[in-house]
């Protein structure tokens, strides 16, 4: 490189780092926001990641605790032409607190907080009744309908090594609905339960598409 009189070479030297730096910086931002998406899901309802391990997850004892639904309401409404199974699941959420006042009371699992602080790793059951669940064998990844067994677990997609509360308290339920009839709806419940502790939501499914008149 060939220099003017007035300029010193070394000069250009750390001016072309820095340009180097800052077209570099852009990719590192637009990396770390791609290796950051890559991690576990963030619960909407508390800040910051939330990973589901249940491994050592427990039942709950007997005590001041309580299973809530993270939903204001479980009733769904679809446009069907044909009634059946639905292929696409719908996810429900509920959360595990610790109502617990007394500090001896407040202790379970390594957790220790306030009145009604979320508890990590407690393992639920799952089980649905009534008529708004498929019975599809592809759908159903806890049922067996090949073996007859279909029964409380109809329609539940989450398989059971993950029915327990994730590091927010967090408990995540995927289901599959069956599509009634037009101008039709179907009701069922979900139970979500650990040890005495649980908690049955009403779950609606309707049919939004008008019946045809035969007159």
């Amino acid at each position: 490189m060939r220099c003017l009189p007035h300029i010193s070479c070394k000069n250009l030297k750390p001016a072309k780092k820095s340009m180097w730096l800052a077209a570099l910086a852009p990719m590192l931002a637009l990396a770390f926001i791609s290796f950051k998406s890559c991690g576990p899901a963030e619960d909407e309802n508390y800040p910051g990641l939330c990973t589901l391990s249940c491994d050592g997850a427990k039942i709950l004892p007997p005590g001041d605790y309580a299973i809530e639904p993270l939903f204001e309401t479980a009733a769904f409404s679809y446009t069907c032409y044909v009634p059946g199974p639905l292929p696409k699941p719908e996810l429900l959420k509920f959360r595990v607190i610790n109502k617990a006042t007394d500090e001896a009371d407040k202790k379970f699992g390594g957790v220790q907080g306030d009145e009604g602080s979320p508890l990590a790793s407690v393992r639920v059951n799952v089980s649905t009744t009534g008529y708004v669940w498929s019975d599809d064998p592809e759908l159903n990844k806890v049922a067996k309908p090949e073996e007859g067994k279909l029964g409380e677990y109809t329609g539940i997609a989450t398989t059971q090594d993950q029915w327990c509360s994730d590091s927010c308290g967090v408990i995540s339920v995927s289901v599959h609905l069956v599509c009634p009839g037009p101008d039709q709806s179907l009701n069922g419940a979900l139970n979500v339960s650990s040890g005495v502790t649980g908690f049955s939501t009403e779950v609606e499914v309707s049919n939004e598409t008008e019946a045809e008149d035969d007159s």
